[in-house]
Order: structure tokens, then C-alpha cells, then sequence
């Protein structure tokens, strides 16, 4: 490499993280694999000036400018027939590094191989066909660094830009591809410029079936493993795509760069592989290559695209006309009436849907099969708008279910069912439900809309909750792999049974999962917005998606998400806010937990103000009405109607009822809260009940004093933390006594004792029964001091190594504790010392660091360290830590290294 490149890497990041691994002694080979643009020539000229530094001579030489021995004698000023055996000589006469770039094959390198006075640096795009690379990474003699180990990671990123901003999105976009990151570090912005020379490079690093996938990912976000084929994990495995969450994606600006290039090579390869793909990710794909005659036969054609991506069903529609007849006429074809019929009734314009879903029914003339799909669809968007007309197609079409598929007659009778179950009407519509599911094959992934629908019902009729909710998560888990334009429906309705029983994290991570879901449904993600938002107490942000949900006009979902955020309100003290937020409402739960907050806020309520349970769209809204009643009357048969809703009983509480607001005379309806809720509440009889579920006392002890409380670390005394330091060392009263107190007699230093034994016992202990501090000592107290001594005890280097960060009690001061402080020190580094002459290098060289720590004067250790450094190649350092402890041995002993660890030095 010439002067100038050499001092061009001062343009570039310094791979610190890449070059401490890089080797500085002969011997050792160092492979960079990866393609085009990853930096390989500047982390190996960023390495070749740190050996020239250490007087090393560099050799650069390219396998594509001829062969590699020829380039060798030329830089060595041999002739340029001389042979390795004359090569050798002359390498061998300084140390030299060997850098050699543009690999393809073996290029004859077996002899240079050979050559232990030299340093070797392999570059190349692909692999290598090298049989001598698997001897030297088994003699430990190879570092083998690929795409991933050289891409940037964000913090390196981060490094370039003065933006965090823009550096995060630039590392998003380009995944890491370091000369993409350079280039948009000095232009400013991610851009196609540099695209031509960048694709050229690809495209000589990729075979043809690669660079075809490369192609056809570029339409896509992302290709599932499944409908990938091997070149896909080829293009991974060279970092020009990422593997992320079970698909394959390729980096969005090499996808931009593709399209904009190779847009008729693309089209000719989404032609050809499209049959593999996914019905949905074939129509993105023909979208994004402008293939209007294939999208729209795949309209033509298919049935089940609308649930997955409605507003994609909608667009594709409009611009590629049914290849049959003319866009939207009369007679158009049933798949694609049926799949426009269901995004319209999805997007919640059920009125023109119902139309197209009644036109696809007729255009489906003797197909039975499409003939039930479209009436499937129909009816359960008839029961909503006309249920008459409802019923009057069922009536209709179960005599053609006997003629049908059992699963097809399976899906029609699932979703008729819902004209019943709107009625209230719960007998009949479990009947039909536990018909249908009888139709359906046992691993049928179609039984899980039946299956949710049965634990729904199965809550109505009998309040069985425990059933509700395992039955939705059953159907989750078939829902994810099969039909995932039912998974947010899913989430929201486990968040809100969740929210029910007060169980926080579960009910968060279900509404986030909901609103943030496949959107084949938007009220329903509205609806779990809202939710979300008001559980997580931020009410501003939940206006915005609560009027977005108001324009879908769906009134159970406006009302359910109305009530849930003023049922919350007053819990929160707000009783007046959710009085305003209520303001023309007359839903349900609206007017349920109207009455509620008129309560709280100290209106006198009649009850006939509120709704009727018989009005009571669902078990859930009752559930809300009963706790409603209860707190406003606080009348025991309240109380019982609310427990005897559901088989959960008192569980369904900490949802509904404040803890503050149980009658006293009942504690174990405290059972359901949480607990931290109950210790807080100063109710020692509910608390004594739970005694069993608190947490161990977790004490911190090597290091400053800790003691840490579930997730509150709690705030000590200096004089509490040297008493539990004692305390765990074993030290009984009379002893922690006379540590404290020396000078004090016995009575006296007792006295004190005691006192500071109460503070510490509040400190523990805020709720007033003993859980932490007995008569004894500690009592359910964890410790890192206990783990640190079994560990000790069992010989375990690997813990005592990950345990012991500090010195015992560091920052209490008395000769009992500075005594067991450095008995456990020594003891650690015996076992330490002991471990690092049998582990792995790369362990040995962990302990031996740890050991010249904890005593940097420890000889025996550097010498162990020495060696290891000095046999992986690392002499450098092993320099480093010599002269650091020459220079510490001088100036406190006034002593100088042992001839023994000068020889472990020199090898």
C-alpha cells in the first residue's frame, strides 16, 4: 500500500473494537471475508500502521493484479521467478506483515503459509477454498472475521455523525454496511449516488442465484423464511440482507439502488418466482414492479387476502381491472366481489360492502364453495346491519351445508352464530358455535374463531373467566401462525380481561400488542389505543385516537373505550374530568361509570339511574355495573352479586375495586391484589395473609452496603449498613454490640443496639410485621457475600469470578469486617490463580486480569499472563502489562521483576 492510502485511513473510524483483536505477532493469519463496501482495506491499513509503529514492514499486494508470489518478489525486489524457498530468506530477514486482497481461490498461498516469521492478512469476498485455513484456526493461529463481526455497530455509528438522530436512521437504513454509513457521513444523507459502483461490487460478489433474490427482495419488506429459498440465507450470511423475526429482508437503500437500476430484470424474476411467494407478498410484489395484468388475476383468483391487508385489497383493486369484465360491473367475479366486499365491510363502510358481498354470492352460480365463502362473510356483517335478513340467509343456505366441505360448513355456521349471540340469546348461539366446531378437523387452524367465540359465550352464560381467557389464548397462538388478521381482536380482548382481574404488565403488553397489530380492523386498534394510553395514565394522548375511533362509528367500541377511560378517572381521584368526558354519552358503560363519578364526586345516586342488568350487552358490562353499585351503596348484597358473576369470585376485584373500599371485616378479598398495594395499606390482617409471597431481603455486600426490597433499593444509615454487614457474617448481638460500641459497657452498648435494631427494623419492615429481622438475625435474606461463599466452598472460579467486583462491606470501617474483608480476598484470588492454570485461554486470561486487580504486585499471575498473551500473538500487550508492573514494583517496593517473568516476556 502506497504512502498516501496508508495516511488516508486518517478519514476513516478507528475499528478499536476490530483492532484489538488483530494479532502483532509472526505466525498468525488474519481472514477478512465479507463483500463490497465493508471496510476490509481500511481495518487492515488502520492495523498495518500500528505494526509500522512497531517497526514492522508491511507488504500489500491484490490477487486480481496477478499472482501472489510475482507481487511478493516484486515488493521484495526479487526476480520475479524466485521461489517461495528464496522468498522465505527474505521475509524472514525483519518481521513483515503480509497483506493480500481480492481472494478468490487458493492462488498457491499453501507455502507462504508455511512461513512462521510472517504475519498474514487474507481480504476476500467469498469464501476461500483454502485447506490450510481449518489447520490454523484448530493450532489457534486464525482469527476469521465476517460480515456481521465488520459491519458497525450503532455506537460506532453514532461515532460519525454529529446527529444521533440521523445516525440512528442511517444505521437502520444501510444495516451496519460500513461504506454506506461513510458515504451518508460525509454527504449528509443516505443518497443513490454512489449506486452503480456499489451494485457492480455486489453483483461480483454474488452468484446468479443470489443476485436474483437480491432482486426479488427488493419488492418486499421482508420474505419469510418459509417462501425462501437457500440463496435468500446466502445473502444473509454476506451481510447484504438481515435475518429478522423469522423473514429475510434486504437493506432498504440497496433495495432503493435495485429497483432504480434493474427495474426489467426485476419484473422478469417476480414473474418467475412468484408462485412461491405468499398470496399477499405476490401482490405486493406485482404492485411494486407495476405488474397490473398479474395483480389483477391474483384478485381474480383468490379469497382470503382482504382479512390480511383490506386497504391493500381496496388500492389493488383500483388500479388493476379484473381481466374478465369491467371494473365493478354487474357480473364481476366472485373472488374478487367477495375479497372487495370484505375490505369495504372491514373498513368499516359495511353498507357498500354487504352489496358486493351480495353480488359475489350471485356471481358465484353453481361454485358452492364460493358461493358459502361469500355468504359467510354476508351473514356476519348482516347481523349487525339487518338481522332479519340475517336469519333469512341462513335459513337459506343450511340446506346446502350437507352438500358442502365439513370445514367450509364449519366457517358459516361460526359466524352465524353471532346473529344469537348479538341477540343475548347465548343457548342458541353455543349450540350453533359447538355445531361448527364439531364440522372442523381437530388441527384445523379454521377452529379457532369457533374456539374463541365458545370461551365468549361460555363467559356470558355461566361467567366462567379462567375458561374466557385460556380459550383466547389458545387461540392466539393458532391465530399467529394461520390467520393473523384475528390476532389484534385477540390481544385487545385479552388486555381487557386482564384489566379485569388488575393484572397490570399482562393487560399492557396485550392492548400495546392490539394497537400497535395487522390493522384489517382499525376501530379495533383505536379501541386499544385508547385503552392503552389511559391504563398507562396518559390521558392527553388518548384524545387523539378516541376522536379517530368516534369516526368509525362503531358505538360498542366507542362505548367500551369511553367507559373504561372515566371508570379510570375516578379511581385516579378525577371524578370531575370524567363527569366532562361523559358529557352526551348513553352507552352502557358510559352511563354506568357516569354514576360512578357523580358518587365520587358527592352527589347523592339513586340506583334505577343506572343501566339494568338485563340491558347488559355482555358479562363484562355487568361486571362493571355490579362493582358500580358496590361502591356507591356499599351494601353487602352488592358485594355477593358482584363475587358470583364470574367462577374468578374476589379475583375479579383489584380490576374494579379499590383496595381502600373492601370491607375491613373481609381481608382475604385482599388475596387478589397486588401486593405491593397491600403493603402499603397499613391492613395488617390482609398483610399477615400474604406474608408468604413477599420477596427475599436482597443485600449487596460486596461492595458498598445494599439492601434492596423487591424493586425498591432502600435508602440506609451508615450505621444500619455496618449492622447487617455483621449480621451477615453471623455475628450475633453481644458481638455486633461490642463491634459498634467497644468503648461503651455492655448494658449501654445493648441499649443502643436495640435502638438501632427498631430503625432498621421500620427500615425493612414499613408494614409492621416481622419478615425480615428476627430475634435470631436475618431471616429470608439473599446475599451476593452467601453466593460468593458457596462458590468458594464448590471450587466454582466462574462464579467467584462474575461475584466478587469489590471488596466486602467497602465503606465500613471496623476491624471485624476490615478482618473477614481480607480473608475473602485472599481466598478469591487462591481459587482465581488455581483456575487459570487449567482453563481455556481466553478464561485464563479473564482470571489472570481479575487476580492482578484484586493484587497488582501478584508475580506469579503476570507471569501466567505473559505467557498467554505472548502465544496468542498479542505481544504488544503483553508488553504493556510488563512495563506497568515494572514501573508500579519500583515505586512501592523499590524491587525489580523476577528474571522468571522477563523470560515469560521473551517466549
Amino acid at each position: 500500500m502506497s504512502e498516501l492510502r496508508l495516511r488516508d485511513t486518517d478519514r476513516f473510524l478507528a475499528r478499536e473494537r476490530l483492532l484489538a483483536r488483530l494479532p502483532d505477532q509472526p505466525g498468525f493469519v488474519v481472514w477478512l471475508q465479507a463483500p463490497y463496501g465493508y471496510g476490509k482495506s481500511v481495518l487492515a491499513a488502520q492495523w498495518a500502521l500500528r505494526l509500522e509503529a512497531q517497526h514492522w514492514r508491511v507488504l500489500w499486494c491484490s490477487a486480481a493484479h496477478g499472482g501472489t508470489r510475482e507481487s511478493l518478489a516484486r515488493l521484495l525486489a526479487l526476480p520475479a521467478a524466485a521461489d517461495w524457498e528464496l522468498l522465505g530468506r527474505a521475509l524472514g530477514e525483519r518481521a513483515t506483515a503480509i497483506v493480500i486482497e481480492d481472494l478468490e481461490d487458493d492462488a498457491g498461498l499453501a507455502p507462504l503459509f508455511m512461513q512462521t516469521s510472517c504475519l498474514v492478512l487474507l481480504a476476500s469476498r467469498r469464501a476461500l477454498p483454502l485447506a490450510e485455513l481449518p489447520r490454523l484456526a484448530s493450532a489457534g493461529r486464525l482469527l476469521h472475521l465476517d460480515a456481521p463481526a465488520l459491519a458497525f455497530t450503532r455506537d460506532e455509528a453514532q461515532a460519525l455523525f454529529d446527529d444521533s438522530v440521523r445516525a440512528a436512521d442511517a444505521w437502520r437504513r444501510t444495516g451496519g454496511w460500513p461504506l454506506l454509513l461513510h458515504l451518508a457521513a460525509l454527504t449528509g444523507e443516505v443518497t443513490n449516488e454512489f449506486g452503480p459502483g456499489l451494485l457492480a461490487g455486489m453483483r461480483a460478489s454474488l452468484g446468479a442465484a443470489a443476485w436474483d433474490e437480491a432482486l426479488l427482495l427488493a419488492t418486499l419488506d421482508r420474505l419469510p423464511l418459509a417462501a425462501a429459498g437457500d440463496a435468500a440465507l446466502v445473502l444473509a450470511a454476506g451481510g447484504f440482507a438481515q435475518r429478522v423475526d423469522g423473514a429475510v429482508r434486504i437493506h432498504p437503500l440497496l433495495a432503493d439502488l435495485l429497483r432504480a437500476a434493474h427495474a426489467d430484470a426485476i419484473r422478469a424474476v417476480v414473474r418467475r418466482e412468484a408462485p412461491r411467494l405468499p398470496p399477499l407478498l405476490r401482490g405486493a410484489a406485482f404492485e411494486a414492479t407495476g405488474l397490473v395484468a398479474e395483480l389483477a388475476q391474483l384478485l381474480d383468483s383468490e379469497t382470503e387476502l382482504a382479512r390480511q391487508d383490506p386497504q391493500a385489497v381496496l388500492r389493488w383493486d383500483g388500479i388493476a381491472p379484473s381481466a374478465s369484465e369491467p371494473l365493478r360491473s354487474v357480473g364481476q367475479g366472485s373472488c374478487r366481489a367477495n375479497q372487495v366486499g370484505q375490505a369495504l365491510c372491514l373498513q368499516g363502510r359495511i353498507d357498500e360492502g354487504v352489496r358486493w358481498l351480495q353480488q359475489a354470492m350471485d356471481a358465484a352460480g353453481d361454485n358452492l364453495e364460493l358461493r358459502l365463502l361469500a355468504a359467510k362473510e354476508l351473514v356476519w356483517n348482516l347481523a349487525t346491519l339487518d338481522r332479519a335478513r340475517a336469519l333469512a340467509l341462513v335459513e337459506r343456505i343450511r340446506p346446502e351445508l350437507e352438500h358442502a366441505s365439513a370445514e367450509l360448513a364449519g366457517r358459516f355456521l361460526s359466524d352465524a352464530s353471532r346473529i344469537a349471540f348479538l341477540d343475548g340469546d347465548y343457548a342458541t348461539a353455543e349450540a350453533m358455535t359447538r355445531e361448527a366446531l364439531a364440522r372442523f378437523a381437530p388441527d384445523s387452524p379454521r377452529r379457532l374463531a369457533a374456539q374463541v367465540n365458545l370461551g365468549n359465550l361460555r363467559f356470558n352464560r355461566a361467567g366462567e373467566l379462567d375458561v374466557r381467557i385460556h380459550s383466547a389464548r389458545d387461540a392466539l397462538a393458532l391465530a399467529e401462525a394461520w390467520v393473523p388478521e384475528h390476532v389484534t381482536g385477540i390481544h385487545l380482548d385479552l388486555g381487557r380481561l386482564h384489566a379485569l382481574l388488575g393484572q397490570r404488565e399482562p393487560m399492557l403488553v396485550h392492548l400495546s400488542q392490539a394497537a400497535h397489530g395487522p390493522r384489517s380492523r382499525p376501530w379495533v386498534n383505536l379501541h386499544a389505543e385508547v385503552l392503552l394510553e389511559v391504563a398507562r395514565g396518559a390521558f392527553d394522548a388518548a384524545a387523539a385516537p378516541l376522536a379517530r375511533l368516534r369516526a368509525w362509528a362503531d358505538a360498542e367500541a366507542i362505548d367500551g373505550a369511553l367507559g373504561f377511560w372515566a371508570w379510570t378517572l375516578v379511581g385516579c381521584g378525577r371524578a370531575a374530568e370524567a363527569l366532562a368526558l361523559l358529557q352526551g354519552a348513553d352507552g352502557f358503560l358510559a352511563r354506568t361509570s357516569r354514576a360512578l363519578a357523580q358518587a365520587a364526586a358527592g352527589a347523592r345516586v339513586a340506583l334505577d339511574s343506572l343501566p339494568r342488568f338485563d340491558d347488559a350487552p355482555e358479562r363484562e358490562a355487568s361486571l362493571y355495573l355490579a362493582a358500580a353499585r358496590w361502591r356507591i351503596t356499599r351494601a353487602p348484597a352488592e358485594l355477593e352479586r358482584l363475587l358470583g358473576l364470574t367462577t374468578a369470585g374476589a379475583r375479579v376485584l383489584p380490576g374494579l375495586v379499590p383496595l381502600a373500599e373492601l370491607p375491613r371485616t373481609q381481608p382475604q378479598l385482599a388475596l387478589a391484589y397486588p401486593l405491593p398495594q397491600v403493603l402499603a395499606s397499613d391492613w395488617k390482617e390482609a398483610i399477615v395473609l400474604r406474608l408468604d409471597e413477599l420477596p427475599p431481603l436482597r443485600l449487596s455486600l460486596l461492595g458498598p452496603v445494599r439492601a434492596q426490597r423487591g424493586a425498591e433499593v432502600l435508602d440506609l444509615a451508615p450505621r444500619l449498613q455496618a449492622i447487617i454487614a455483621l449480621l451477615a457474617l453471623g455475628h450475633t448481638r453481644e458481638q455486633i454490640a461490642d463491634a459498634l460500641w467497644p468503648e461503651l459497657s455492655a448494658p449501654a452498648a445493648r441499649n443502643n443496639l436495640h435502638v438501632n435494631l427498631n430503625k432498621l427494623r421500620r427500615a425493612l419492615e414499613p408494614w409492621g410485621v416481622t419478615t425480615y429481622l428476627g430475634e435470631q438475625g436475618l431471616l429470608r435474606a439473599d446475599s451476593d457475600l452467601a453466593a460468593l461463599q458457596a462458590a468458594l466452598r464448590a471450587k466454582d472460579a466462574a462464579v467467584a469470578l462474575r461475584l466478587y467486583r469489590d471488596d466486602f462491606a467497602r465503606g465500613v470501617d471496623l476491624a471485624a469486617v476490615e478482618a473477614a474483608r481480607s480473608h475473602l480476598r485472599g481466598d478469591v484470588i487462591a481459587l482465581l490463580s488455581s483456575a487459570a492454570r487449567t482453563a481455556t485461554a481466553d478464561d485464563a486470561e479473564a482470571l489472570l486480569a481479575r487476580v492482578l486487580k484484586l493484587d497488582p504486585l501478584d508475580e506469579t499471575a503476570l507471569q501466567q499472563l505473559l505467557r498467554l498473551l505472548v502465544g496468542s500473538g498479542r505481544r504488544a500487550r503483553a508488553v504493556q502489562a510488563f512495563e506497568a508492573f515494572r514501573q508500579r514494583l519500583g515505586e512501592e517496593i523499590g524491587a525489580r521483576p523476577l528474571p522468571a517473568t522477563r523470560a515469560a516476556l521473551d517466549g
